[in-house]
């Protein structure tokens, strides 16, 4: 008991003084000092350029492409430029970021939001802001020079390449919903990722596509049906749903003694007016059909993407 009061004597001074001004907090440097402790590169190969291709062995692991047996490890930061300033860095900065990435222990970069950052401020669709552009060139030019691998999105943002956008941080064009059942958008995702990838980086000499330091291409961030419908259903992918009911079930009547009950009054395949199980509904046959559809949907979307990548020379992952 005595040295709880003696804590609480020496604890009162401390509260007297709390109606004093707060103390200002000083800008400091989150920059970390080459040799300091903080230094992780020690972590990392030497730094040089990129010049081998990673491959994906057998064992699910990333390696050279030369030595596809070897496990490679790597440490990879999301970059937050995105969020943060809506803008890739001059190429000052862009070298000094990458210098960071690697102080920091890190030799992979996951860019984030390249469709936005690249459509900023642009009037037509899939015509990229000059200056934008340069900068994201230049940066991943900076990134192989370092030794560091990147990853991109083939689409993040919901507004996709479209112009003419008030503020492309919210959802006005609803792209990755349409990717599923909408050639227009369709279309659309096909030329954007050409566009950003498919073109010769100045910097580099070579599309990014064939970019020896391009780790992976991530088709669509945040892209699965369940997540991108959380916010209800698109009548769009009835029809859709219906022809996958069609394909497995032929008639009303098969569908009507899979379902029963579970069949409303109303519902035929003829008149294309079966609906998909909502994400409140009892896990019944129309729930179970409804994620094989989605499944399905899924799969088939991945496919064209990829082979539409593959066309266009991307041999990673």
């Amino acid at each position: 008991m005595k040295s709880i009061a003696c804590l609480l004597c020496a604890l009162l001074p401390l509260a007297g003084s709390a109606a004093n001004p707060w103390l200002p907090v000083k800008d400091v440097s989150l920059k970390v000092v080459a040799g300091s402790i903080l230094d992780f590169s020690t972590l990392l190969p030497p730094s040089k350029a990129v010049t081998e291709p990673l491959v994906v062995n057998s064992n699910g692991d990333f390696a050279y492409q030369g030595s596809p047996t070897v496990a490679r490890r790597f440490l990879m930061v999301s970059t937050g430029m995105d969020v943060a300033t809506g803008s890739f860095p001059d190429h000052a900065g862009a070298d000094e970021y990458v210098k960071q990435l690697r102080l920091h222990g890190y030799n992979m970069a996951r860019l984030h939001f390249v469709d936005a950052i690249l459509m900023e401020g642009q009037r037509l669709d899939l015509t990229f802001n000059a200056v934008q552009l340069d900068r994201f060139y230049y940066l991943l030019a900076a990134f192989k020079r370092a030794g560091i691998y990147y990853m991109l999105d083939g689409m993040t943002s919901d507004n996709a390449g479209f112009g003419n956008i008030a503020e492309r941080w919210i959802s006005q064009k609803d792209a990755k919903r349409r990717l599923f059942y909408d050639p227009l958008m369709q279309d659309h995702w096909k030329k954007l990722v050409l566009k950003i990838m498919g073109s010769v980086n100045p910097y580099t000499g070579t599309t990014t596509l064939a970019d020896p330091a391009l780790a992976g291409v991530i088709l669509v961030n945040e892209g699965g049906i369940a997540f991108v419908t959380r916010s209800g259903l698109p009548a769009a992918m009835q029809p859709p749903f219906v022809a996958f009911l069609k394909k497995k079930y032929l008639t009303t009547a098969a569908l009507k003694t899979a379902w029963g009950l579970e069949l409303k009054a109303g519902e035929t395949l003829e008149a294309a007016s079966v609906a998909l199980a909502k994400a409140n509904d009892p896990n019944g046959k129309r729930m179970a059909d409804t994620q094989r559809f989605f499944f399905d949907l899924e799969t088939s979307t991945a496919t064209w993407m990829t082979n539409h990548l593959r066309q266009a020379g991307y041999k990673g992952r």
